[in-house]
C-alpha cells in the first residue's frame, strides 16, 4: 500500500442515542446550624390606640379634639377613615361617657339641634358638651341612628297644573358652637 492522502472532510452528524437511566440518589448532606430564636410579635391595638391618644371602642381606635368651628380638624398622628358598623343611640352614650368622661354625664339631645347623620366630614361622631340640649353630628354608614329630627321644607310650582314638593333635610354641622368634640377613627 502506499502514503496516506489528506485528511477527509467532516461527516454529517449522527443521532441523538437513547437517554440513560436515572442515577441513583447522592448522599445526604451535612445538618446546617441551628438559627437564631426568631421575635414573636404581638400587636396590643389598645397599647398602640393609647399612643395616639385614644380610646379603643368595639377594636376602632377613637380619637376626640375639640373643635372652634365647622370644620375637620384631623389630629396629626391619626390616618382617619370611616368604618361601616351599625352603632345606635346606646353607642353614642357609651363613646361619649368614655371620651368625655362623667363631668357631661347629661346626654340629652337637642331635637331641632344643627347636628344631623350626615357623611359631609372626615369624623365618626361630634357633639357638644353641656349638661342637657346637646347637638350632635354622627356619620352615615357608621350610625344607623338620626340623633335630631328632619326638617322638611315644601316647593311648589306651576307645571301643567300647580306641583308640590316636600324636601327633607338637615343642617349637617360638625361644629354646633361652644364645647364641642370631634371623634375620629384612627388606623392603628
Amino acid at each position: 500500500l502506499g502514503v496516506a492522502g489528506p485528511r477527509g472532510r467532516r461527516g454529517p452528524r449522527g443521532q441523538s442515542g437513547y437517554s440513560g437511566g436515572r442515577g441513583a440518589p447522592g448522599m445526604t448532606g451535612m445538618k446546617g446550624m441551628r438559627g437564631p430564636k426568631g421575635a414573636i410579635h404581638v400587636i396590643d391595638i389598645a397599647k398602640l390606640c393609647q399612643e395616639k391618644g385614644g380610646q379603643l371602642y368595639q377594636g376602632i381606635c377613637l380619637v376626640s379634639v375639640k373643635i372652634n368651628n365647622n370644620r375637620d380638624d384631623v389630629p396629626r398622628n391619626c390616618h382617619s377613615y370611616q368604618p361601616w358598623m351599625w352603632w345606635g343611640w346606646h353607642d353614642y352614650i357609651k363613646i361619649r361617657k368614655m371620651i368625655a368622661g362623667n363631668r357631661y354625664d347629661n346626654p340629652h339631645i337637642y331635637g331641632w339641634g344643627h347636628g344631623g347623620r350626615c357623611t359631609n366630614f372626615r369624623a365618626v361622631l361630634s357633639f357638644t358638651r353641656y349638661n342637657g340640649n346637646n347637638h350632635v353630628w354622627v356619620r352615615y354608614g357608621t350610625f344607623h341612628w338620626s340623633p335630631h329630627h328632619y326638617r322638611s321644607s315644601r316647593w311648589c310650582r306651576w307645571w301643567w297644573g300647580w306641583r308640590c314638593w316636600t324636601y327633607h333635610w338637615q343642617y349637617c354641622h360638625l361644629y354646633s358652637g361652644g364645647n364641642a368634640l370631634a371623634v375620629y377613627a384612627c388606623r392603628v
